[in-house]
C-alpha cells in the first residue's frame, strides 16, 4: 500500500489486472481512470508490455509499505 492521501491514475496505453484488498481483482485499459483509495492494500498481477499511465500522487514524495502474505 502506498501512504499518500490522493492518488489517481489514467491508463495512456495497453492494459492491467490488480487484486485490491476487500475488493476482488480488476483489470483496467487504456482510457480507463482510477481515484485509488488511500492505503488500500494491491498488487499487480499482470499488465502488458505497453501499459502506460499518468499517475498523480499527493504527496509526491510518498512510502510504500510492503506485507508478507
Amino acid at each position: 500500500c502506498h501512504e499518500c492521501d490522493f492518488q489517481f491514475v489514467y491508463v495512456l496505453n495497453g492494459e492491467a489486472t490488480f487484486e485490491y484488498e476487500d475488493e476482488g481483482v480488476k483489470t483496467i485499459k487504456k482510457g480507463d481512470v482510477i481515484l485509488q483509495k488511500p492505503y488500500i492494500k494491491h498488487r499487480e498481477i499482470a499488465c502488458s508490455t505497453d501499459f502506460e499511465v499518468l499517475e498523480i500522487v499527493s504527496p509526491a514524495d510518498f512510502k510504500t509499505v510492503t506485507f508478507d502474505d
